[in-house]
């Protein structure tokens, strides 16, 4: 086994770990949130974080590992967003929509959703898995 091997399978573990995490959390944020409020915003912030683990460890394809991934960050952006918009209108805190678009980045389960991402966008940029016997 080559290095280039060896790299693959090591972003392959730290990134079904991450993902493996993400999709934890959101099950844990799925248990916790008022379901009654913005019933769409709320499920496609729940279900984007959910799907991680799954898309990461079942799409083998790298660059439509990539593509999927990158969906699903976007959209668990925007409802994250949306979210924070909504708490912080209704609590009277609401700064600038950058400063929030900043502050729901720098939260762990966004920076490891998009670690995961990273990761996948990395494998996808090095080509396919190296081993891999051609059809």
């Amino acid at each position: 086994m080559n290095i280039r091997g060896v790299v693959w399978i090591l972003l392959t573990v730290v990134g079904s770990i991450l993902s493996a995490g993400v999709s934890l959390h959101a099950l844990y944020a799925a248990m916790r949130m008022d379901w009654y409020q913005d019933t769409l915003i709320t499920t496609a912030y729940c279900l984007s974080p959910l799907l991680c683990f799954p898309v990461f460890i079942l799409v083998r394809h790298a660059k439509r590992r990539a593509l999927a991934l990158g969906l699903l960050i976007c959209g668990f952006l925007i409802a994250y967003f949306a979210l924070s918009r909504r708490t912080c209108a209704e609590l009277g805190y609401c700064g600038s929509a950058i400063s929030t678009v900043v502050l729901t980045v720098k939260t762990r389960a966004a920076l490891a959703f998009l670690a995961v991402a990273a990761i996948s966008l990395v494998q996808s940029a090095s080509g396919e898995r190296p081993g891999k016997k051609s059809a």
